[in-house]
């Protein structure tokens, strides 16, 4: 993930939400920072829409929920579309996890039921490329 994030062509941003403690160390001038969520994503390009972003993870800690730091983290990554001259966010999420679902339904997203997410792994990948390991 260093490498990937961090390297010199980073293949993913990721923006991280902290809680900030001042008082937890009288003796140190620094706040002591946890981290309680993230938002990674990612360039992708649609022949339709030109430039877009991917939206691979959006998390907050459970204990941080129903604060409104996943709609901030969302609302940041939209301002990074918009900044980047991008005509849309795309993100899968599961089916079953409402509470997720019903939250971007909220934000205004739309659910695309026309599309099926297909994935080529493992073997199956290696046997598609031709190739015998990566």
């Amino acid at each position: 993930m260093r490498r990937d994030g961090f390297g010199e062509m980073p293949w993913f941003s990721c923006l991280m939400a902290e809680e900030v403690n001042l008082n937890e160390e009288k003796n140190c001038s620094l706040p002591k920072k946890k981290a309680v969520g993230y938002a990674l994503f990612f360039n992708i390009y649609s022949t339709w829409d030109g430039r877009s972003l991917y939206l691979e993870d959006l998390y907050v800690d459970p204990a941080f929920r129903g604060k409104g730091i996943g709609k901030e983290m969302l609302r940041k990554v939209a301002g990074v579309a918009v900044e980047k001259g991008c005509a849309r966010v795309d993100w899968n999420v599961l089916h079953w996890n409402k509470i997720a679902t019903d939250f971007y339904d909220k934000l205004g997203a739309v659910c695309l039921d026309e599309w099926r997410l297909y994935r080529l792994t493992g073997q199956s990948l290696l046997e598609f490329a031709g190739k015998e390991r990566l």
